[in-house]
């Protein structure tokens, strides 16, 4: 083996696996490119995910996010982002060990083995073994009805002895 030879071949090992920044992202072909360095931008590359037929998981990478690239041949133009990894940049969201979330702008979801939380913007629904709670925003149940501890609240519920008219019930006890 001469030492040309020995040199590509010891790039294209180094290439293998490298750590990379996504600087661009077309959602509608799923593909990403990044930054090995300052010079080195990638063609459009495809990304790995968790699911893609009957059950289909999407979470495309943002631009300036750091990505594992994985390149059999050592050829950067053969790789695959294979996965992003918390920075400085882009910090793990929670410190929580055994939960389970999901962050996409102003809107998460949490899953732990006692609840799982909805937020969006301020408002917060929460599921656990108490039952379930609404804070923030209002709460409006559009069909269907609507029970508390038995008794229909909704569009049917009504009261007796009230005579109609532009009057209202007292306060409930």
């Amino acid at each position: 083996m001469n030492d040309y030879t020995q040199s590509e071949l010891l790039k294209a090992v180094a290439q293998m696996v490298m750590i990379a920044d996504v600087v661009a992202v077309d959602p509608g072909a799923a593909r990403a490119k990044v930054s090995f360095g300052p010079a080195a931008t990638s063609a459009w590359l495809p990304w790995l995910t968790e699911r893609s037929s009957a059950i289909a998981v999407w979470a495309p990478p943002s631009a300036g996010e750091q990505v594992l690239c994985l390149s059999p041949s050592g050829l950067t133009r053969d790789a695959i982002i294979l996965g992003a990894l918390f920075s400085v940049a882009n910090a793990a969201p929670s410190g929580a060990a055994g939960e389970h979330l999901v962050k996409i702008g102003g809107s998460s979801i949490s899953i732990t083995g006692d609840s799982i939380v909805l937020s969006s913007n301020g408002s917060t629904l929460t599921i656990n073994g108490s039952g379930i709670t609404h804070t923030g925003g209002s709460t409006e149940v559009n069909t269907g009805s609507l029970n508390h501890k038995g008794t229909n609240v909704g569009d049917t519920h009504t009261h007796k002895g009230i005579t109609p008219g532009p009057s209202r019930t007292g306060d409930p006890k």
